[in-house]
């Protein structure tokens, strides 16, 4: 009798904590000039093709991907494009010369990237805005648990292994940033 309720409650936690549908998002021909990028079920079956671009994310909640574009047409930037799974509707939400660190705040609410190594634009889903939420010799960036706030890691000068220092500050901007060490003097 016991065993029983022990694998009963065991079945009740492993349904609960999974997620219902999930999704997964990979690239295909990635050192090509054209990588693709498609969404799966997190079994691998039904792949959609969302487009061509390289460093695809997919929120937490699980309802939107982006991924980088690959630069076409003459043109030298990037941008970055925010997909919606369920609807299939696509926005394009930034460009610059070089994008990397694409990654979503934990609420889904907020897609953050580091654009030309200078500058950590935060993307806020809901108004449609690009806000700056740091500048600088940008090395690194997270966003706080609950999505409000980044924390950045911002160089003193430019040279590849320059002291860092850790600043934190709104996700969206408009505050001065707060250092919260003192490696970098």
């Amino acid at each position: 009798m016991r065993t029983t309720v022990i694998l009963a409650a065991l079945f009740a936690v492993a349904l609960w904590a999974a997620p219902a549908q999930a999704k997964l998002v990979y690239v295909k021909n990635a050192g090509s000039a054209e990588p693709v990028i498609y969404a799966a079920s997190d079994s691998g079956k039904d792949p959609r093709r969302l487009g061509i671009g390289r460093a695809p994310t997919i929120s937490p909640d699980g309802r939107w991907v982006a991924f980088v574009t690959i630069p076409s047409g003459g043109s030298e930037l990037e941008g970055v494009v925010l997909l919606r799974l369920d609807a299939g509707s696509r926005r394009l939400v930034m460009r610059s010369r070089s994008i990397g660190s694409l990654r979503f705040a934990p609420d889904s609410t907020k897609l953050g990237a580091i654009a030309a190594g200078e500058r950590v634009r935060v993307y806020d889903i809901a108004s449609d805005r690009v806000r700056v939420a740091a500048a600088g010799e940008i090395r690194g960036y997270s966003f706080s648990p609950d999505s409000a706030s980044v924390v950045v890691g911002r160089a003193t000068k430019t040279r590849f292994q320059s002291p860092s220092d850790l600043y934190t500050g709104p996700a969206l901007g408009g505050r001065k940033l707060v250092r919260i060490t003192d490696f970098g003097r």
